[in-house]
This record gives structure tokens, sequence and C-alpha cells, in this order.
């Protein structure tokens, strides 16, 4: 099969086999990177109790509990232990980030082109031509984002292993396929409803920006600081929108194969319902600041990498056809 370019007029001109590569040398950098974070905010998502909102604790006495929850068995290890202990579940977070960004970032524009060409009019038509561009690309990356679906056990297992990595102990991949089977895909259901409104927000946010604040013709005409900015934009509605169901996904996910949970509700509602009881309505935003202060630096890296890297590679594949 030939990869072959698509149509300049849908705004996609780089060649297919850059944006798989574009998408693949971002997920690297991300992992190495930000994994650390990543596992920050698993394991304070999915702690059961109250961290900055607890009373009677003082800012350092609440300050010392979040490191508690992050750091765990390390808290008193020196700092190289207690970073090694941050890249808990480093491999599952690589087979997942990989597959990830490359639906996303590399199948997304695939998708965009094709609504682009056949379903153009009807977009127009549902909302007007000035709006349409930017309702097909968060459309494109909606669709995607749902169909991230089918990479949950390896997110699942990721999880695991940065929050009760017990649970996983001598068990190679293999064999927790082969015994827990569909488990592994506990909470897919809160996965589309995390994906589907945070990558519209995200992808849909930034081409909003870069429409109707930058006034771009293009998205890939977009100089460096116009994407980042824009982006960080999206980042920040997706993420807001798509938090309560990235809580309650991450404690089905820790809950599923967990030998202490054995025997417990592990249901979304049943998790939903005794947070709210128990944790109070803000326990649905644990983990969003640190999310926030991942968002900024994430997008540098992932967006210029992906950028840089597509880019580059497509001019190495025109210069060579011609």
């Amino acid at each position: 099969m030939v990869l072959r370019r698509p149509e300049k007029e849908a705004g996609g001109s780089h060649h297919p086999l850059a944006r798989f590569m574009g998408s693949s040398s971002s997920a690297l950098f991300e992992l190495v990177i930000f994994q650390p974070l990543d596992t920050c905010c698993k394991r304070i998502i999915t702690h059961q109790g109250r961290l900055l909102t607890a009373e009677g604790l003082s800012l350092t006495a609440k300050y010392g509990k979040i490191r508690s929850v992050v750091f765990r068995e390390k808290l008193h290890s020196g700092p190289i232990d207690k970073l090694r202990s941050l890249y808990a579940g480093l491999k599952f977070g690589a087979y997942y980030k990989f597959c990830q960004r490359t639906a996303a970032y590399g199948l997304q524009p695939f998708v965009f082109d094709y609504i682009h060409a056949y379903h153009h009019e009807g977009f127009v038509s549902l909302i007007g031509s000035k709006r349409a561009r930017a309702l097909e690309f968060a459309t494109a990356a909606a669709v995607m984002g749902t169909a991230e679906v089918i990479f949950i056990p390896l997110d699942t297992l990721k999880i695991l292993s940065q929050t009760n990595p017990a649970s996983l102990r001598s068990r190679s991949f293999l064999q927790l396929v082969r015994q827990e089977g569909f488990r592994l895909y506990r909470g897919a259901s809160w996965t589309v409803l995390r994906n589907f409104p945070g990558s519209f927000a995200l992808f849909g946010g930034s081409a909003l920006v870069k429409e109707k604040v930058f006034h771009l013709d293009q998205y890939k005409d977009a100089t460096l600081l116009q994407e980042l900015l824009a982006s960080c934009t999206g980042a920040v509605w997706s993420l807001t929108l798509s938090s309560p169901a990235d809580v309650i996904k991450a404690r089905v996910q820790r809950a599923c194969l967990s030998p202490s949970h054995e025997g417990t509700q592990t249901k979304g509602r049943e998790i939903l319902r005794e947070m709210l009881k128990k944790e109070g309505p803000w326990a649905l935003f644990k983990g969003l600041n640190t999310k926030f202060m991942v968002v900024c630096p994430k997008l540098v890296l992932s967006f210029t990498v992906y950028n840089q890297v597509m880019s580059w590679l497509d001019a190495v594949l025109e210069a060579r056809d011609q």
C-alpha cells in the first residue's frame, strides 16, 4: 500500500509517514520527561481521603500528607530513589503512550481530511462557514478520543503499576491478559466520557483560538508561539471538562484488580456515590492543579517535537520524491 499525501486544500499537506513519525517522537519525549508527573497525578486522584480540603490540618501538614501519598514507601529515601519510584509503570506507560499519541496525533488528521472532504457542506449548514472548520477539527479529535478505548488494558496496567504494584507482582503481561480478560476493560465507559469531551475541547479550543484570535486560514501556518498559546487554551478547557470522569476512571481501574477491593463494588456509579459522600464534590477535581502544572511544559514538548519532526521528515520525503 502506498501512502499518499492528502490534498492541501483540506489543510493536511503533510505526508502520512511524517504524521506517524512526528506523533511517535512526541510520545517518546513526553513519556521520558512527564512520566513522574503523571504518576503524581494518578496517586493523588486515586487516594481515598481528603488532602488539601482536610479540616484541622496546617498547610505544612497538608503538604506532608501529599508527599506521603506521592512517594509512599520512598518518602524518607534519597532523591534518586524518589525519582525512580515516580517512573513506576514505565513499561506499560510506554506501550500506552505510543498507541495513544499515534492515534490522537497520527490518525486525527486523516479523520479531519475525510470529514472535510465529504461532510464539509453539512457542517457549514449546521453551524456556518466561519465555524465549520473548527467544529470539523474538534469532531475528528472526539472520534479518535473515543477510539482510544481499545487501549484501556494498557492504561489500566499502567495505573496499577503506579498506584497498586502489589496486584501485578509475579505475573507477566500475557498471564495478566489470560487471567483477567475483559476485567482489564473496566472503566471503558468512563474513558469514553473523559476522552470525547476532552479531545473535543482540546482540538476544538485550539482551532478556535487560531481562527478567532490569530485569524489563521490554515492551522498549519501557526507559528510556534501561536501553536503553544492555542494548545494551552484548549488543554485547560479539556482538563477541566474531563477531570470528573478521569478521577472515576482511575479509581475504577485501580479497584478492578486490587486484592484489597476483592468482593467490593467497583462500578463507576458506586464509586461516584461513595466519593461524593465521603470526600465531597471537589474530589471530582483531585489532581487538577497538578495537571495544570503539567499542561504548559508538556504541550511545549509534545507539540514542538510533533510539528518539528513532522515538518523535517515531510521535507525529506518531498525532496526524495522530486
